[in-house]
C-alpha cells in the first residue's frame, strides 16, 4: 500500500511534462505553463491495469495503458468549477472521489467512467484537497475554501465538519502502519493530529512562525516529515511536539512535496521537490540531502508576474 504510494508520487513528479505532449501534442509548448497537471492519481492494481488518472487545465483524463493514451471524462461532470483533485481508493480501484471549486465532490464507482455528486452536509463547495483512508474507501477527508475539514465515514453519503480554522488545511497525509492516524496542516503553520481516522482532531502548538506548510508525509516508523514554504523540511519523532530542521544540501527552501520510500525502514530514502530548484534525495533519513536534476528543465513563463508558480510539484 505505501509503495503504491510511493510510485504514485514518483510518477507525478515524472511524467508532467511527458503527460503534456501526449495530451497536446501540438500546442504543448505554446501552452507552458499553464497547462499544468493539478494532481495525478495511479490504479492500486497498477501492474495489472495499468490505469492512470490526471486533472489537467480543468479537464479528468484517464489513461488505461501507462500513459501512452489518454481519455477525456466527462459523464455526470456539471463542470461549473474545473476539477482540481482526484484521489482514488487504494483498497478499493474502481472508487475516486473528485474535487471542484464550485460543484464540491463527485465519487465514481466505475473506474472514472461515471461521476455524481457527493455534498450531503458540505458548507462550502469550493473544495480544495481531499485525503482517502488507506483503511476504508468509505472514509474521505475534505478540505474546503470556508476552512473547514469535511469527514465521511459512509463513502460520501453525508458530511460532517470536524475541524475548522483561520488558516485553512493545505496538507493531509495518512500513516503507513496506523491507518486511523493522520496529520494535517495549515497554512499559518498550525499541525493536527488525529488518532481516528480524521473525525476528532488535536491541535499541536504552533512552532512555525505563521509559514505555510505545504506538504506533509507520515513514515513507517511514525516520524513526521514537514515540508514548508520558508524553513525547508522539518522532521518530528515524537508527535509534532519537538520540530527539527533537515535541510543539509537543500538549495531550496520553498518545498513542494515529500515522499518516503516504501522501504524506508531498510533503505532510509525521503525524496522531495522544491519550487524553484528540482529533486533532492536522503538516504538517511532526512539528515543530508543531495540534488538530482539531471534531465530536468525550466520555463521562464513560471517566473513571471502574470503566472508566478512553481517550476516543480
Amino acid at each position: 500500500m505505501n509503495q503504491f504510494k510511493f510510485i504514485q508520487k514518483l510518477f507525478t513528479l515524472g511524467v508532467l511534462i511527458i503527460s503534456l505532449l501526449l495530451i497536446y501534442p501540438n500546442n504543448a509548448l505554446a501552452h507552458r505553463p499553464h497547462d499544468v497537471i493539478d494532481t495525478i492519481a495511479i490504479s492500486p492494481t497498477y501492474e495489472q491495469d495499468k490505469t492512470v488518472f490526471i486533472v489537467v487545465r480543468g479537464m479528468v483524463m484517464r489513461s488505461t495503458d501507462g500513459g501512452q493514451h489518454w481519455q477525456r471524462i466527462t459523464e455526470g461532470l456539471d463542470n461549473q468549477g474545473d476539477p482540481n483533485y482526484v484521489a482514488i481508493s487504494s483498497q478499493k480501484a474502481s472508487t475516486l472521489y473528485l474535487s471542484t471549486p464550485l460543484d464540491g465532490i463527485y465519487k465514481s464507482e466505475d473506474t472514472g467512467t461515471s461521476w455524481r455528486k457527493v455534498n450531503e452536509g458540505i458548507d462550502d463547495l469550493h473544495i480544495k484537497r481531499l485525503a482517502i483512508s488507506p483503511q476504508s474507501s468509505d472514509i474521505v477527508l475534505a478540505a474546503a475554501r470556508d476552512h473547514k475539514l469535511y469527514y465521511t465515514e459512509n463513502g460520501g453519503k453525508n458530511w460532517q465538519s470536524v475541524l475548522s480554522i483561520p488558516g485553512g488545511i493545505t496538507a493531509l497525509d495518512f500513516s503507513p502502519t496506523n491507518p486511523s492516524h493522520l496529520i494535517a496542516g495549515d497554512n499559518e503553520g498550525n499541525l493536527y493530529f488525529s488518532q481516528t481516522s480524521g473525525k476528532e482532531w488535536q491541535s499541536i502548538p504552533n512552532k512555525m512562525g505563521g509559514q505555510v506548510i505545504r506538504t506533509l508525509a507520515f513514515a513507517p516508523d511514525n516520524t513526521w516529515f514537514i515540508g514548508t514554504n520558508v524553513k525547508g523540511i522539518l522532521k518530528s519523532s515524537d508527535q509534532g511536539l519537538t520540530l527539527e530542521a533537515i535541510n543539509k544540501g537543500i538549495t531550496d527552501k520553498n518545498i513542494e512535496d515529500i515522499i518516503v520510500s516504501p522501504n524506508y525502514q531498510n533503505d532510509s530514502t525521503v525524496m522531495a521537490s522544491t519550487w524553484d530548484d528540482g529533486t533532492f534525495i536522503s538516504t538517511d533519513k532526512g539528515k543530508t540531502w543531495q540534488k538530482s536534476t539531471q534531465g530536468l528543465t525550466k520555463d521562464a513563463q513560471a517566473d513571471t508576474p502574470a503566472f508566478s508558480v512553481p517550476h516543480f510539484t
